[in-house]
């Protein structure tokens, strides 16, 4: 499985490939996969949130 995980540039510097990460599964059925970071994708992009913040 592959997950594809949008996160703000002051979180991702701390994200290391190797890292540990925990996936759950909000549904009916709760369930919890544990995983590893493989890539850091070194790109960026800028967003405007619902309230209006650049991010």
């Amino acid at each position: 499985m592959e997950l594809v995980i949008d996160v703000l540039s002051t979180d991702a510097v701390n994200i290391k490939p190797g890292n540990p990460i925990l996936i759950i599964n909000g549904g009916r059925d709760l369930k919890q996969l544990q995983g590893k970071v493989r890539l850091v994708e070194p790109s960026a992009f800028t967003t405007i949130s619902a309230l209006e913040v650049e991010e």
